[in-house]
């Protein structure tokens, strides 16, 4: 997700979004009591670094939206 991010962000002009999905990675990004498979545990973290990749962003404005799996809308600033 980073990669693809980074890679896309110069493609934008003002006030262009990027959207992801599944950045929620079916609510174990936030509730961890449900990890009790290593794998996923290792997903989950990933998805959750990037989320506070993602949200330190300054040229960027980032939602999270809690629908399905998780959504992130990324608008990018001036």
């Amino acid at each position: 997700y980073e990669r693809f991010f980074t890679e896309v962000q110069s493609l934008l002009e003002e006030d262009g979004l990027i959207v992801c999905d599944n950045v929620l990675f079916k609510g174990l990004v936030v509730d961890e009591s449900k990890l009790d498979n290593n794998r996923l545990q290792k997903i989950a973290k990933k998805v959750r670094q990037f989320n506070e990749w993602l949200v330190a962003q300054e040229n960027f404005h980032t939602t999270i939206i809690p629908i399905g799996d998780g959504l992130s809308i990324s608008v990018k600033r001036t």
